[in-house]
């Protein structure tokens, strides 16, 4: 699969791809115990919110800011933003 850029995506394509983790923060689940993590993603050409479910505090420990995370999931549209 090419390269996949942030500024082509759209809502319901698949991504498998490498971006840069500009920021990680963790947050406690409202239902369920455990956490997820919300990463800051980008490319050159614009910035997208990847939310990971699982494992979060393990991927809040994985991902420093400056860090590549090859990111692979779904892009949905969720309160008016692709993430």
């Amino acid at each position: 699969m090419p390269k996949q850029l942030i500024a082509d995506l759209k809502e319901g394509d698949p991504v498998s791809s490498f971006f840069q983790v500009e920021q990680v923060q963790l947050y406690d689940f409202r239902s369920r115990q455990g956490k997820y993590a919300v990463l800051q993603l980008a490319d050159r050409t614009g910035a997208i919110r990847g939310v990971c479910w699982d494992d979060g505090e393990k991927v809040h420990g994985s991902f420093p800011p400056g860090s590549i995370a090859r990111l692979e999931g779904r892009v949905e549209y969720f309160n008016e933003q692709l993430q």
